[in-house]
């Protein structure tokens, strides 16, 4: 069964923490789990990891439980079969889209899914879980294509797009975005989240 929670910010407050524990069905502190990350190109970008890296041992996540694979070597299935939950960290969608088709990381991702385990995405990881990142460049907070990506497929395990640090300021952008394209988008402000289980989309 598909498990996913797709958040803005990860796990603000107690609800997304409760759906969490949901999708697990398994005590945080035997929980393993791997983040995927991009190779830190800034001291600000080894910062965010170790925060979201923090925040999941403040819950109850066991840190000798966690290991991070970084966007800058191949890799396959077999690297996150031991794996509970696959953590994808934000920071540019294009950037990342761009890494994770370089080393193949979309197959290994569709068979995460396809297995069963929790794919737990923070803004970027959140977004490209859709049909494309095209909702990156929309808004307030938008990305810049610094990859210079002309295909902007997503990896398209969700039939909607995530437009993450939604706020009423994004309002009209978003709007007009979503009127153009063929597939609904979910707005989540940093303190909401959207789960999928199965067939079931619920908006935390």
């Amino acid at each position: 069964m598909k498990k996913l929670l797709l958040t803005s910010a990860a796990i603000t407050n107690r609800k997304i923490k409760e759906a969490l524990i949901a999708l697990v069905d398994k005590p945080l502190p035997l929980l393993k789990i791997i983040f995927i990350a991009s190779p830190a190109r800034s001291p600000e970008e080894n910062q965010y990891l170790q925060q979201a890296k923090d925040e999941l041992t403040d819950i109850g996540v066991n840190p000798v439980n966690t290991s991070t694979i970084y966007l800058d070597h191949p890799v396959t299935y077999q690297n996150f079969k031991d794996a509970d939950m696959v953590y994808v960290c934000g920071g540019n969608t294009y950037y990342i889209l761009q890494q994770i088709r370089r080393f193949c990381f979309k197959q290994a991702l569709l068979q995460v899914v396809e297995s069963g385990k929790v794919y737990f995405g923070v803004s970027a990881g959140s977004i490209i879980a859709g049909p494309s990142i095209d909702i990156a460049g929309i808004g307030d907070t938008a990305d810049s294509n610094e990859a210079d990506l002309t295909d902007t497929a997503g990896l398209d395990i969700v039939p909607f797009a995530v437009s993450p640090h939604y706020t009423d300021q994004d309002r009209l952008a978003v709007d007009q975005f979503e009127n153009e394209i063929a597939y609904d988008v979910i707005r989540l402000t940093d303190e909401q989240a959207v789960m999928v289980k199965g067939e079931e989309i619920t908006i935390i």
